[in-house]
């Protein structure tokens, strides 16, 4: 019994106590004025005790009806809310689970089924199957935190489903009271964002990776100088390339013969460093790399790979010629990055400007007509 229904009945009791009291004491009093004789007295009391029944009985049966139609209606009303709340936890698309103080599956509905392939016929009074075992004591943690009154919200953490495979999904954790307040169980609502954290894993990807060629963008390489600059490197190192003659390959060939060229130039330079060395696009034919903790002669080393890699892909390629401006810088010790950047760049357009004094475009304009560049093109397509 509630201690709501168990509060009525005391009052109901000591009600019926106290007025019951007053009729017997004042009722007595009063038959003793006006009847002396026996007989008289007793016909008087027959008519008090049936006239006591019927009123306290009348009285009795409609506060206990009034009660009674109260809790119909009550457990009408919970009915119905159960219901209602039944039809929307088998209608939402998230997976909600209920569990006893065990971490026993005491309920499971048809979001869970889907999510993660078990029937709920399967599950329930079973511990629950979704965590993998590297993730138990985790799981744990959480639900100690639920078991304390804690409401947990939008945790995200790794289920299983019955195939062994992983989600990555949002976890919400509330605990449930029986009606004196003590803690029965909890419920785990989760919501399968597998698709969302890979959404998020491709947008940071673009975010930091140059479209065209695939390799680190303007943006993460500044980010890596800023990282570089506030480190403690005893020196670093930075290259930067300018493809030649790129405006000649897009006025001649077209934009998709010129983003060939860009292409190949980001994997000849790739290719001469390690994958935790920083390569990135900084610019529409322009390439740099980032050297922490590199010497004079492990860029000087760094720049001949480049050159070698480049003659490589020149004796390789058939078709496409690979010319590249380079220029670079070293620092000693702490340096502005900014100041190192402008003096690898102003090395690059040094070359760049020998280049075009020794008629750089004409030399290539040569190379691609001697390797019939326009056939080997028509070939392709």
């Amino acid at each position: 019994m509630s201690k709501l229904g168990s509060s009525f009945v005391v009052r109901l009791t000591l009600s019926y106590i106290f007025f019951a009291g007053l009729w017997v004491v004042f009722s007595d009093r009063f038959l003793g004025l006006i009847a002396s004789d026996v007989d008289v007295l007793t016909r008087f009391q027959t008519i008090k005790g049936a006239l006591f029944i019927v009123v306290t009985g009348s009285i009795l049966f409609a506060v206990l009806h009034r009660a009674f139609r109260s809790r119909i209606r009550t457990e009408h009303q919970l009915l119905e809310a159960n219901e209602k709340l039944n039809a929307l936890i088998q209608a939402t698309p998230l997976a909600i689970i209920t569990l006893d103080l065990h971490e026993r599956v005491m309920s499971w509905n048809d979001a869970a089924e889907k999510m993660f392939g078990w029937q709920e016929s399967e599950v329930l009074g079973r511990i629950n199957p979704t965590i993998p075992e590297s993730e138990r004591l985790a799981a744990c943690k959480l639900h100690s935190q639920a078991f304390a009154g804690k409401t947990i919200y939008g945790a995200e953490v790794i289920r299983q489903n019955k195939k062994g495979e992983t989600l990555e999904v949002s976890l919400s954790i509330a605990v449930i009271r029986n009606v004196q307040g003590d803690v029965k169980g909890i419920v785990a609502v989760l919501a399968d964002i597998s698709e969302q954290k890979l959404r998020e894993e491709q947008l940071r990807y673009l975010s930091l990776h140059d479209s065209l060629t695939g390799i680190y963008n303007r943006a993460y390489f500044e980010q890596e100088m800023r990282r570089i600059e506030t480190g403690r490197h005893s020196s670093v190192g930075m290259i930067v390339c300018d493809v030649d003659g790129l405006k000649l390959y897009n006025d001649n060939y077209g934009h998709s013969v010129g983003d060939a060229l860009l292409k190949a130039a980001a994997q000849v330079i790739k290719s001469c460093f390690r994958d935790g060395d920083v390569v990135a696009r900084i610019g529409g034919d322009e390439f740099a790399v980032l050297l922490p903790d590199s010497d004079s002669i492990a860029v000087e080393q760094a720049y001949s790979r480049i050159r070698e890699a480049t003659n490589k892909f020149n004796e390789e390629s058939g078709g496409l010629y690979l010319s590249m401006s380079i220029g670079y810088a070293v620092s000693e010790g702490s340096a502005k990055m900014l100041d190192l950047f402008k003096i690898a760049d102003d090395n690059m357009y040094k070359e760049k400007n020998l280049y075009y004094k020794n008629s750089g475009n004409d030399k290539l304009i040569s190379i691609l007509a001697s390797r019939n560049f326009s056939a080997k093109l028509k070939d392709d397509k």
